[in-house]
């Protein structure tokens, strides 16, 4: 029978383990940011053509919505984009400060304690 391993042994496992947890939490918040910036790209493109005047007289759009084609009214769709736009620019937001976050917790477990500069919050536009 194999023999419990020592406490040192344990230790370094479970520090391993939490390193190995945190480079995945913060490759996934990546991956999630560049996801909601193409996707805000996206709507950002969508309401340009919106004001292109091939579109600026007309009362009603055809929008695509999980995966269904509707004709609404221009404003709506106008205000639903526009509210899509806000809700990812406070995710993208959220998902940004706990990357910083983890990012400074893993430098500093990994012993590289990180300059001040990843403290640093970007000025708002």
């Amino acid at each position: 029978a194999m023999s419990e391993p020592s406490p040192r042994i344990q230790e370094v496992i479970e520090q391993a383990q939490k390193l190995e947890a945190l480079a995945e939490s913060i490759s996934l918040d990546r991956q999630q940011i560049v996801d909601y910036d193409r996707r805000r790209n996206t709507n950002r493109e969508a309401l340009g053509h919106l004001q292109r005047k091939s579109l600026a007289k007309a009362d009603k759009v055809w929008m695509s919505m999980e995966n269904m084609f509707f004709r609404l009214p221009k404003p709506e769709v106008v205000s639903l984009i526009e509210q899509e736009q806000a809700g990812l620019s406070d995710e993208i937001e959220t998902l940004r400060a706990r990357l910083h976050k983890n990012a400074a917790e893993l430098h500093r477990m990994e012993g590289n304690p990180l300059s001040s500069a990843w403290d640093l919050k970007p000025v708002s536009q």
